[in-house]
């Protein structure tokens, strides 16, 4: 190669030299080079081109022509496209020196002697003229009868070539004659044969090892459609070391061919993203520079539209979680997998959901989130995801800071304080309280304003604490400010200290009075029991008083004061050791001792000890949360008014609403759950305790029904029908179970469901499932309710699989053969056999939506019918199988054009002229004739009579343009006439003309 590329060069540098004195071109006329043998078209970089008659190699431009004797030069890092007529095609490899010629012996065929470097063949449909391929000396036929695409490569004396489509007969040569797609062969020169007295070189064609090819995915005719996880072309081959994968939209890999390394590799994802249509691939395995090629499979692109998204404002539900809701424009019956993140590529996930729209999600923290959703077909087929919608959550409230700027106080012993702080952000008002305690327990008092600053006062002679709190327009209330501490009033302060003073020079006088009275020993013995000294009741309880047993019939004494001066009650003691009164309804703190007569006539007392009455604080409640756990258990959780954490009850459970059965009871923190099992409405209630001692009654009484357990669904025989030539549709229906509030439906291809296909989950009991399973599935439904609990499986059904349309090999157009008697114009179609059919129905119609169809049944992969209008016909094959676990689905729809072939020219003779006489010469008559080309023709009918009429003609068969009379022909006037012929076709016959042989 390099040798000849140098030669080109210096040849072309010498041409340079000699240009200087040359002045002007010896490129010669077009119309003296003869017919045209291609055109040059799809120039990339360097092509150079030379005619037969002239010195110079000159640049070629798009549509040169080539005639014969032509040489075509293709450098470095360069192509060419060479087109034939017939449709024949050759893809010239960078660094290829190729030479064209006509054979001598038959001018219609075209010969191509390629020096160096490599080509790809492609050929048309339908038979057409053999090409000749050059090697050195020899040279041989390449014969199809229908479109092929080789390559073809020059290295070291020898030919290779490898078939990537169709079916090729090579003539002339030894060895390896029948080529088939994927067969790769080499051929070089074997020396010289005699054959008939005719020596001729002879080519030997020697089959490469052949590499085996298993294309796995997408199988043929699969439609293809974006998915979840990526789809990937998949295949298997004994030889991976130097692998290319080719696709192509075009059945030929013509135009648009992609290709790509995938050496050592089994599969390589597809870029569904661009292709669309009928996608066309192929292996392609190259060893020592020879391809070997698998066979082409096709799969269809199903493209889907993308969707548009609604998203909603952010709608606040709690401090720091906020409700978004996502709507679908024009589509809310469909089911929708959405996804929200705070990140474009979607990972990771802050929220998802498949089912129907509206879909909504509460988020917890702020930011920027992205909103996506795309469509659910089923069966893992989804649309494109929509464009991302942005929504933000803005920060929770933060707390404010506050101070205090100013701080007075009247003569009156008011104390008045400013108060500012700064403003916090998304805040639209301010709440500011003030507390006696630093844990705010009871609000003294509470104002909103609405600006970052406000005056407060109070009249208190002891400290008075304030905070503030931020709240946003949508109710959010922030986390309370710091605390601020305003000192007690100073007049009021000294006027409390007096009034203490007072108190206590009272409490001390009381002391040394009693002091100095006599006491009894008895007084100091007796044991007062209850209630115990400090003890606390509130306004509704009644109290129980309890001593040891050693007094007659005590008095009880209860007064406010500690001295009994004053408001002294009295009640004699019924029993010997104890009395209950009724509730006290004074709040305060009250005295009580025993006053009794153990000398008759001589009243003695007890110890006194004290009580406090507290404002009734009953036990009410405000709410039963019931919380499940698992089937047939649930737990109940009570929300009392105004509980402490630590405080404890007694509550009490009961079917019966006068409590006389308990269900459960227990005495503890409100925090603690009381675990229910049985179906049915409880009575609750509940009590506050202390110890064991009951200080309080019994709370209000509230209701909860638990619910049975969820049943299992009653699924229906489901309703099955073909939706699309790879899709079905099944209408399901189940029975309604109460208290669910959605089904999921299942899909498995055994009836154990030991793991799950598929799974859907749909709000109502009823649900259309589309699939495209190729063998039969089953199906059943759950129940779920909203708390999450789950029903028994329904029973289960089994669906149609599919027994999908056959792969269609070929479909044209058989124009009828004139040589064949009763041969007419079909349509022909032929197709793999799929595997359970046991025949085929063929649809034929003269418009795509079928309105009119002729249906026709064969056992066969070949049909054949008749056509006559005109135009297009579409049609359709479907496999019918005696199994009824499968839908009979027929392939698209194809279509083919019928038109009417143009007529074949007139062939006119040119040589010899009409009446030309021939004498007899040594023995015999030299006659040749020669006529010009006819276009379509594949050969030519010549017809010779020794009368006008052509009775007892002969007729010979001639693929050339020329023919040689026969010697055996006698002598006399002739008559002759010509036609052009093809399978289907032939010209009129040319005008008649006469010869006369002369003995």
């Amino acid at each position: 190669m390099k040798k000849n590329i140098l030669l080109a060069v210096a040849s072309l540098v010498v041409l340079g030299i000699a240009g200087i004195y040359l002045t002007q071109t010896t490129e010669p006329s077009e119309e003296n080079l003869g017919r045209p043998l291609g055109v040059l078209r799809d120039l990339k970089n360097e092509v150079r081109y030379k005619y037969t008659r002239t010195f110079f190699w000159k640049d070629a431009q798009d549509g040169r022509k080539v005639y014969d004797g032509s040489q075509i030069f293709v450098g470095p890092k360069s192509s060419a496209l060479l087109v034939f007529a017939e449709n024949r095609k050759v893809r010239l490899n960078e660094e290829t020196l190729l030479r064209l010629s006509q054979v001598e012996q038959n001018p219609a065929l075209i010969a191509l002697q390629i020096n160096d470097g490599g080509f790809n063949l492609k050929s048309g449909k339908g038979q057409m003229d053999p090409l000749v391929l050059n090697l050195d000396d020899g040279q041989f036929k390449i014969i199809s009868k229908d479109a092929y695409d080789i390559y073809v490569k020059k290295t070291d004396k020898k030919l290779a070539l490898s078939v990537a489509l169709g079916n090729l007969t090579l003539q002339n040569v030894s060895g390896k004659t029948d080529l088939a797609t994927g067969t790769s062969i080499t051929l070089e020169m074997a020396g010289t044969v005699n054959q008939g007295g005719v020596a001729s070189k002879q080519i030997i064609a020697k089959e490469l090892p052949s590499t085996s090819f298993n294309l796995l995915a997408p199988y043929d005719g699969e439609i293809v459609r974006e998915q979840t996880q990526p789809v990937f072309f998949k295949w298997e081959t004994t030889d991976a070391s130097n692998l290319r994968l080719q696709y192509s939209s075009q059945p030929d890999f013509a135009d648009g061919v992609t290709d790509l390394d995938v050496s050592s590799q089994q599969f390589f994802p597809i870029p569904l993203n661009t292709m669309k249509g009928d996608v066309f691939w192929r292996l392609v395995s190259i060893k020592d520079g020879v391809p070997a090629y698998s066979r082409a499979s096709f799969f269809k692109v199903g493209q889907v539209e993308s969707i548009r998204v609604q998203v909603s404002a952010p709608n606040y539900i709690r401090k720091g979680v906020w409700r978004v809701q996502t709507t679908i424009l024009d589509d809310d019956k469909s089911n929708f997998d959405f996804q929200v993140s705070k990140s474009e590529s979607f990972t990771p996930l802050q929220d998802g959901f498949m089912g129907k729209a509206p879909f909504t999600s509460l988020l917890d923290s702020p930011g920027d989130y992205l909103v996506r959703a795309r469509k659910n077909f089923g069966n893992g087929l989804f649309s494109p995801w929509s464009a991302a919608q942005k929504v933000t959550i803005r920060d929770s409230l933060k707390a404010p800071v506050i101070e205090f700027t100013d701080r007075t106080e009247d003569r009156v012993g008011n104390v008045i304080s400013e108060i500012k702080w700064y403003e916090v952000p998304f805040a639209k008002q301010y709440i500011v309280q003030s507390s006696n305690t630093t844990s705010f327990a009871a609000v003294m008092s509470q104002k909103t304003v609405m600006t970052v600053e406000s005056a407060v006062q109070h009249s208190s002679p002891r400290k008075v604490y304030y905070r503030v709190i931020a709240v946003s327009e949508e109710g959010e209330n922030s986390a309370p400010s710091n605390t601020l501490v305003s000192e007690g009033s100073t007049l009021l302060h000294e006027e409390e200290q007096k009034r203490l003073a007072l108190e206590q020079s009272a409490k001390e006088a009381d002391k040394q009075a009693k002091a100095a009275a006599p006491k009894t020993p008895d007084e100091y013995n007796s044991s007062l029991l209850l209630p115990l000294d400090g003890s606390v009741f509130y306004t509704n309880d009644s109290i129980r008083f309890e001593w040891e047993p050693v007094f007659k019939k005590p008095t009880v004494e209860i007064s406010y004061v500690s001295d009994f001066s004053q408001d002294v009650i009295r009640i004699t003691a019924e029993k010997d050791n104890f009395t209950k009164i009724r509730p006290l309804e004074r709040v305060g703190r009250y005295y009580w001792r025993l006053s009794f007569e153990q000398t008759l006539g001589r009243t003695e007392y007890s110890k006194t000890q004290s009580f406090t009455i507290s404002a009734a604080l009953s036990t009410q409640i405000e709410k039963l949360t019931l919380k499940f756990v698992e089937r047939n258990k649930w737990n109940l959780s009570l929300q009392i008014k105004d509980a402490k954490p630590e405080e404890t009850f007694n509550m009490q459970v009961s079917m019966d609403s006068t409590f006389s059965r308990l269900e459960h009871e227990q005495t503890s923190r409100t925090k603690d759950v009381i675990s229910l099992s049985k179906p049915g409405t409880y009575y609750v209630r509940a009590r506050r305790a202390k110890g064991a001692s009951e200080i309080q009654g019994w709370s209000n009484v509230m209701t909860q029904a638990l619910r049975p357990p969820l049943t299992a669904p009653q699924l229906q025989n489901p309703q099955e029908i073909l939706a699309g030539p790879d899709l079905a549709k099944v209408h399901l229906g189940w029975s309604d179970v109460k208290y669910a509030t959605q089904y999921i439906v299942e899909l498995n291809n055994t009836n154990t469901f030991g793991s799950i296909l598929r799974s859907y989950r749909v709000p109502e009991n009823t649900y259309d499932l589309m699939h495209s399973q190729r063998d039969a599935s089953y199906i059943r439904v759950l129940a779920q309710s909203a708390e999450g609990e789950l029903s028994p499986p329904s029973n289960i059904v089994k669906v149609k699989g599919f027994l999908p349309g056959p792969t269609i090999e070929k479909y044209e157009i058989a124009y009828a053969n004139l040589d064949s008697k009763g041969s007419i114009d079909q349509l022909h179609i032929l197709w793999t056999h799929r595997k359970n059919a046991l025949k085929y129905v063929v649809e034929v119609s003269r418009n795509e939506k079928f309105d009119q169809v002729q249906k026709f049944e064969t056992k066969n992969i070949e049909f054949f019918t008749p056509v006559k209008d005109i135009g297009w016909y579409y049609f359709k094959v479907t496999p019918i199988s005696a199994m009824t676990d499968y839908f009979f689905a027929p392939t698209t729809v194809f279509a083919v054009e019928y038109k009417k072939i143009e007529r074949l020219q007139l062939a006119t003779v040119e040589e010899p002229a009409n009446g030309a006489k021939f004498p007899y010469n040594n023995g015999k008559y030299f006659v040749v004739f020669k006529w010009g080309q006819t276009l379509g023709a594949g050969w030519y009918d010549f017809e010779i009579a020794q009368n006008s009429e052509f009775k007892e003609s002969k007729l010979f068969k001639v693929e050339a343009r020329q023919y040689r009379l026969p010697p055996e022909i006698k002598d006399g006037t002739w008559y002759y006439r010509l036609r052009g012929r093809n399978p289907n076709q032939a010209s009129p016959w040319s005008p008649t003309k006469t010869f006369t042989l002369q003995k």
